[in-house]
């Protein structure tokens, strides 16, 4: 008998002892399994957050619809452009919008203790984790909350454990177009040719972008380049070629070719400073031989004004959203 109790009791023990074993592993299984689980459900918790950014950015225009045109509106921001013809045209980015959401994620205007426009934008966001880029061959700009120039990524997203990247091809131009002549026609005997073209500028729009003034050919192929030569002022209308804030022609800045607008200039040759509100541009021409077109263009901060020609093309480009943890 008490060679059977110490059996029995080895083999309660053993039994036991295994029992523990397997409940040990189960937990472990079943704790890695959790894990993997939460892990799973985050990672898509975020891959659809991307996803619903994208394609919020490059399918709507935002909410109100021109909240371009006054920050403080801001509801839902969106890049899609309208067109006065075509109305809502999906993938087509209005470079404006992303340059105004820009300059609200600038180091200098980023506050979300007290700036009710980023609140709205962490709120569509989800979160301040987010970084947009635009790229196009070897160009590549990108912003998020807090920004500056010249700084090429986000620290807090090397650092992540959890980064998602989405990506959306798009069109458009990667510059704004502030203020556009119509092509400027030779006369038909020699005149000059004079223009105004009025153009707005919104809160903060000076201070964080780049201004110039471009000139391109129109010419049509085949006629041989003649350039004219172009005086281009600010805020006032001289009336006569030859005198103006901005000359372009022979021995003067080249065509195609762009002059910088000091924001910070307070005196002008002729003109008045750019300034928020409504600007315009007094074009003039003495007798040129070929089409031409005057522009006011704005560019981002790190952008070279050599680009412009290429830059002011609507070429297709990629729209990359990353978020993370």
């Amino acid at each position: 008998m008490r060679e059977r109790g110490q059996i029995f009791t080895t083999d309660m023990a053993f039994a036991v002892m295994l029992l523990g074993v397997v409940l040990f592993i189960s937990a472990g299984v079943y704790g890695d399994a959790m894990e993997m689980t939460r892990s799973y459900v985050s990672r898509h918790s975020l891959e659809r957050r991307a996803d619903d950014i994208a394609d919020a950015l490059v399918k709507t225009p935002g909410t109100p619809a021109n909240w371009e045109e006054n920050l403080y509106e801001l509801e839902t921001p969106g890049f899609a452009k309208i067109d006065e013809r075509d109305g809502l045209v999906l993938n087509y980015i209005d470079f404006r919008k992303v340059g105004r959401l820009s300059s609200a994620l600038r180091e200098n205007n980023w506050n979300l203790e007290s700036n009710e426009i980023d609140k709205s934008i962490e709120e569509t966001f989800g979160d301040n984790k987010f970084e947009i880029v635009l790229k196009r061959g070897d160009y590549s700009r990108s912003f998020w909350p807090g920004w500056d120039r010249g700084e090429n990524f986000p620290e807090a997203r090397v650092k992540s454990p959890e980064v998602v990247s989405v990506k959306r091809f798009i069109y458009g131009m990667l510059l704004g177009i502030r203020g556009e002549t119509a092509p400027l026609l030779p006369p038909p005997r020699p005149a000059i040719i004079h223009q105004i073209e009025n153009f707005e500028i919104g809160f903060n729009e000076l201070e964080d972008w780049e201004w110039y003034v471009y000139v391109e050919n129109t010419e049509p192929l085949g006629r041989p380049p003649n350039p004219p030569n172009v005086s281009v002022t600010l805020n006032y209308d001289p009336e006569t070629a030859g005198h103006g804030d901005f000359l372009f022609g022979p021995g003067k800045k080249d065509i195609p070719g762009s002059a910088r607008i000091d924001v910070g200039e307070d005196e002008l040759d002729y003109g008045e400073p750019l300034e928020e509100g409504q600007n315009f541009i007094a074009v003039n021409a003495q007798a040129p031989r070929h089409e031409f077109k005057v522009y006011v263009i704005i560019l981002h901060p790190d952008d070279d004004p050599v680009e412009i020609p290429e830059l002011i093309k609507e070429r297709p480009y990629t729209l990359q959203v990353r978020v993370w943890r």
